[in-house]
């Protein structure tokens, strides 16, 4: 294999796995049968954080979970469950839950575990958990999605595989191959010119023969001159092999997005429960990591605090995946946070934390001293909304908020 060859396949092998990775997004050819679950596009739900959290006997050992708190959080967790299905049913909606991960073991990292264990259920603070379910608003528009998702990946291989098949022959480029025939040419009349004249040119610069000297070096920077326009021209071309290739994946990705939030707005809507949490975000940063304020005041039944944040950053192909906890989307288009329960004032970073945490500043105040309210009672919940406002406002409506309210306390 010639050095230009080589030089064409190692170009072909790192282009071709950053532009093959972006065009097939880890997609394959699928079929009905392949799907990852009978909900997808939209998302799985998480089988093994599921499995774990019903796990109550693993979860109790060395009294991480007490009895008391576990059935607390199945309590709590069936009525939240039994009050959405019930709006999801009276809607012809579909319900299913995708994750719940309890909070097991110390609320926070000054309490040690073997403090924790050893703290009975009077001293305990509020049993934590958080829950995420997904309602299927409109099941024709979830099969729609399903459908154009299926063709779209396989459309994505096949482009791909035709990709690897160009690249195979493009190593026979007569014009790169010429540039680059051209380019080694001048470099090899530059190491042979050197060679040649190395003993003359040793013996001038010892004489302090200028003119011999000046005179190499001019015919030394004609050659590289000649050697560096060549490998410019063949640099050019590459990328302008690429340039429709790049194009492509850009219109690829665009596409991906768009038509995600298209069917994503119109199929789901997503509903995450924190149950007694020790601090509500509202599910959308700034750069300097601050919750974004909801800008639109909501009106439901009970709730200490009830907004719609309205997203105004750009979709993209990852908007309606999971986030790295896997309870909340990325960047859908809006997301209503309703609490209930009694809270603090926001803090700088706009973040909510409920009143029973205003006690909790040491170990000694958290679990050494008889709570006033016991761990295994309904303190604060909280909610988030996620999808287009529109399919929010109507799961809002849907919902019956009193029957929330009536919970706190219990």
């Amino acid at each position: 294999m010639n050095i230009y060859t080589s030089s064409i396949k190692l170009r072909l092998s790192l282009r071709g796995l950053v532009m093959l990775g972006i065009m097939l997004f880890n997609s394959h050819a699928l079929k009905c049968q392949d799907l990852p679950c009978p909900f997808w596009p939209a998302p799985c739900p998480n089988s093994e954080a599921l499995t774990e959290a019903d796990d109550y006997v693993n979860r109790s050992k060395d009294n991480v979970e007490l009895p008391q708190e576990l059935n607390f959080e199945k309590k709590v967790g069936g009525k939240i469950y039994n009050m959405l299905e019930s709006a999801a049913r009276s809607h012809g909606w579909e319900l299913y839950e995708i994750i719940e991960e309890s909070l097991d073991g110390p609320p926070y990292i000054y309490i040690g575990y073997a403090d924790w264990e050893a703290a009975p259920y009077e001293k305990r603070p509020p049993q934590s958990d958080n829950i995420t379910y997904i309602l299927v608003v409109n099941r024709d528009s979830l099969k729609a999605w399903r459908s154009w998702r299926i063709a779209f990946e396989n459309q994505i291989e096949n482009s791909g595989k035709q990709y690897v098949q160009a690249s195979g022959s493009e190593g026979d480029d007569p014009l790169l191959k010429a540039y680059f025939d051209s380019s080694m040419h001048y470099t090899n009349l530059v190491s042979q010119y050197i060679t040649d004249d190395e003993a003359a040119y040793a013996k001038a610069l010892a004489r302090n023969d200028t003119k011999y000297v000046d005179t190499h070096e001019r015919h030394l920077k004609k050659l590289q001159a000649k050697s560096d326009a060549f490998m410019k021209k063949f640099q050019d071309q590459q990328a302008k092999d690429e340039v429709p290739a790049a194009n492509a994946i850009n219109k690829t990705t665009k596409e991906l997005s768009e038509r995600t939030k298209q069917f994503a707005d119109a199929s789901i809507v997503l509903v995450h429960v924190m149950i007694n949490p020790y601090q509500v975000k509202s599910g959308l940063e700034d750069n300097e990591q601050r919750s974004l304020v909801p800008q639109v005041p909501l009106k439901v039944p009970g709730a200490y605090y009830a907004g719609l944040l309205i997203n105004k950053n750009p979709v993209d192909e990852k908007s309606y995946g999971l986030n790295y906890q896997g309870y909340i989307f990325n960047n859908p288009a809006a997301i209503a946070l309703i609490l209930y329960g009694k809270y603090q004032k926001p803090d700088d970073y706009h973040n909510y934390s409920p009143e029973f945490t205003r006690q909790y500043t040491n170990a000694a105040n958290t679990i050494k001293v008889v709570q006033k309210v016991k761990c295994d009672v309904l303190q604060n919940l909280a909610f988030q909304l996620e999808g287009s406002p529109d399919q929010v406002r109507k799961v809002i409506s849907a919902v019956n908020w009193n029957e929330v309210a009536g919970s706190i306390g219990q």
